[in-house]
């Protein structure tokens, strides 16, 4: 059996492992010139070193991201520390850190709010309370996020709090979220196992983990992993193989294929794919937003080091990443996170994001930056269609031996690289168990 995987993200990596652990013949086809989608790594003239395309945050409950990594020998790049913690820095200076307590889950969580000093008392209890109607689940899965947070908090604790968790682990703000995908952060995300969830991140770049780690994996199993080969179509022939075209020109017959492509490039391949209207219209892929996000890094000969990552709760920043303690390497960049708005690119609108900065870290005003890069990924996330929340997303398809793949099928998680892992494995056991 010949599988092949279109798309060469998280979600087909996962995909092609496990069916590659199974014996069956994999191949890759990725229409960019690396692996990894949207986990990427980029480099630039005259920038001292290469850069994300944006900071990334990971909880240690990501088991499968986990196992799947340490699979491919890059356990280790992934460093979650214990116990979980966040320093939060208001514009007048107010700091503290969020910190989870060493006891079991929940009370780990409700010991860490009820501690958190940037919060009133009065506050600290509306966030447990709201955290344990999350936890219990007696809220609509269809209700909108913003409306319940509406209900069960006031400004001072939405601000402060719920945002940025919001964005740290969805990477989108609460407007055109549904509820479902808040109760999955706080009982997968903080509130599973014995010690819960901890915020982590990789020690190295994107591109070391997730393309040349992954790719060196991949190759060592007997991957083929064909980079800058996008797919053109799908057809099903008369012996019910499937007939694939790339846009080279060149064309290969397939026992299944795997579509792990988001939303936007799925929409484009199933334009020339058997049975594509039909997928279509069952995903309502023309309904599908995305959300971006725009990050700006800062390098200097010299400066002062910062935590890891600091929540800016206030203005224009919402998180600050600093790379140099992430990996452990002094010229590594600063970057500050900018969220989902529009971002003033002009040297004077970047100017001002770096002055207001001094506010919350007086110790970075007399810094002379050497090199500056602001970062937008316009489709960093895949908003799903009210009208399907709450719905099961299928990855079989009408195409026989057509599956799909990708973090926004997943049934239970939010658009996330957990997700996507997820659904990578069951699209290779689907495959698995039709050709038993």
């Amino acid at each position: 059996m010949h599988t092949l995987i279109i798309g060469g993200g998280i979600a087909g990596i996962a995909t092609a492992w496990e069916l590659n652990k199974a014996g069956v013949q994999v191949t890759i086809s990725e229409a960019l010139p690396y692996l990894g989608g949207r986990l990427c790594s980029h480099s630039a003239k005259g920038i001292p070193t290469k850069f994300d395309n944006g900071p990334h945050l990971f909880l240690s409950s990501y088991t499968s991201t986990r196992r799947l990594l340490e699979e491919l020998d890059s356990g280790g790049d992934l460093h979650f520390p214990f116990p979980g913690r966040i320093p939060f820095v208001l514009y007048d200076g107010s700091r503290a850190k969020f910190t989870e307590w060493a006891l079991p889950a929940p009370l780990n969580l409700a010991g860490g709010l009820l501690a958190f000093s940037l919060l009133n008392l009065r506050a600290r209890g509306r966030v447990v309370r709201a955290a344990g109607r999350l936890l219990t689940g007696r809220d609509s899965e269809v209700l909108s996020m913003q409306t319940w947070l509406e209900e069960n908090s006031q400004a001072e604790e939405r601000r402060i709090f719920w945002e940025p968790l919001i964005q740290a682990a969805l990477n989108v703000d609460s407007s055109s979220l549904p509820l479902s995908y808040l109760q999955v952060v706080f009982k997968e995300g903080f509130c599973r196992g014995f010690s819960g969830g901890r915020l982590g991140f990789a020690r190295r770049t994107l591109d070391s983990v997730f393309n040349r780690g992954a790719k060196q994996a991949l190759n060592r199993a007997g991957v083929e992993v064909l980079l800058k080969t996008p797919v053109s179509s799908v057809k099903v022939d008369a012996r019910m193989a499937l007939d694939v075209s790339f846009h080279d020109g060149k064309r290969g017959k397939y026992d299944a294929v795997v579509a792990a492509l988001p939303p936007w490039a799925l929409d484009s391949l199933l334009s020339n794919t058997s049975a594509g209207e039909d997928i279509k219209a069952e995903l309502d892929l023309k309904s599908w937003r995305t959300q971006p996000i725009s990050s700006l890094y800062l390098w200097a000969d010299e400066r002062p080091l910062l935590d890891e990552f600091i929540c800016t709760p206030e203005g224009a920043v919402d998180w600050v990443f600093d790379f140099g303690r992430i990996w452990g390497r002094r010229n590594a960049p600063l970057c500050f996170l900018l969220g989902n708005g529009k971002v003033d690119r002009s040297n004077s609108g970047i100017r001002a994001i770096m002055d207001s900065s001094h506010k919350v870290f007086p110790q970075l005003r007399n810094v002379s930056w050497k090199s500056v890069r602001l970062v937008s990924e316009k489709r960093a996330t895949p908003l799903r269609p009210e009208a399907l929340w709450g719905k099961r997303l299928r990855q079989t398809t009408r195409t026989p031996h057509l599956f799909l793949a990708g973090d926004w099928l997943d049934p239970e998680l939010p658009p996330t690289v957990e997700a996507a892992v997820r659904s990578g494995k069951r699209a290779a056991n689907l495959i698995l168990e039709r050709h038993e």
